[in-house]
């Protein structure tokens, strides 16, 4: 069986939201990493953001060195705000998890999940892998690439694109800013299950 870890906190305002689902995923298997001193969710001024970039790549590239060659699986979780009900998206690199949790969003339920389409999958690509298209500057998030949206990040190659561990971002957007509610809990542990059931399904059955 592959290990798995799900890393709370790199933003410190969503630490609290971050325990709340950890208290629910207790009988996973999966570990849990704080980051006690995480950075702030505000987006910085223009004097600060030379530090917070480099902060923000100095805890990543610490959670990288603490994880490889221990962990098969690295979960990052965050919270955002959506006023119209919880939502999530899922950002990786790999195609084949992408859709084994196509089936996610099915098992969905309309009273749990308000939004029409819930979770949104996004394939994370590297710059050079970008269209080259001036009509498609601006909307990364809109080009489809292998049946996916895709979308770059600031989060280091090393990590996104590890070879010694798979990396899923999952973005759990929240009604309200703070820690959420038991059914949002829920609704956030459900998918953190369902990535790991594909990851699993994955390893024993790697596609041919």
């Amino acid at each position: 069986m592959s290990k798995a870890i799900i890393v709370i906190g790199i933003h410190r305002e969503e630490l609290a939201f971050g325990e709340r689902v950890a208290e629910l995923l207790e009988e996973s298997g999966i570990e849990v990493l704080r980051i006690e001193q995480g950075l702030s969710s505000k987006n910085p001024v223009f004097d600060d953001l030379f530090y917070y970039t480099t902060r923000h790549q100095e805890i990543y590239l610490q959670l990288r060195q603490q994880i490889k060659k221990r962990y098969d699986l690295l979960i990052d979780l965050h919270s955002g705000i959506n006023e119209s009900g919880v939502c999530a998206d899922i950002f990786c690199k790999h195609v084949d998890l992408l859709d084994c949790l196509k089936t996610v969003s099915k098992k969905c339920s309309n009273i749990r999940c308000p939004l029409p389409d819930p979770i949104r999958l996004t394939r994370i690509i590297e710059d050079s892998e970008k269209i080259d298209d001036p009509a498609e500057e601006n909307e990364e998030m809109d080009t489809k690439d292998q049946g996916y949206p895709f979308c770059l990040t600031v989060i280091p190659q090393a990590v996104w694109a590890s070879k010694d561990f798979i990396y899923v971002g999952l973005e759990i957007y929240l009604p309200r800013p703070d820690a959420g509610t038991m059914e949002d809990w829920r609704f956030t542990a459900e998918i953190v299950e369902s990535i790991l059931k594909c990851d699993e399904s994955l390893r024993s059955n790697p596609p041919a």
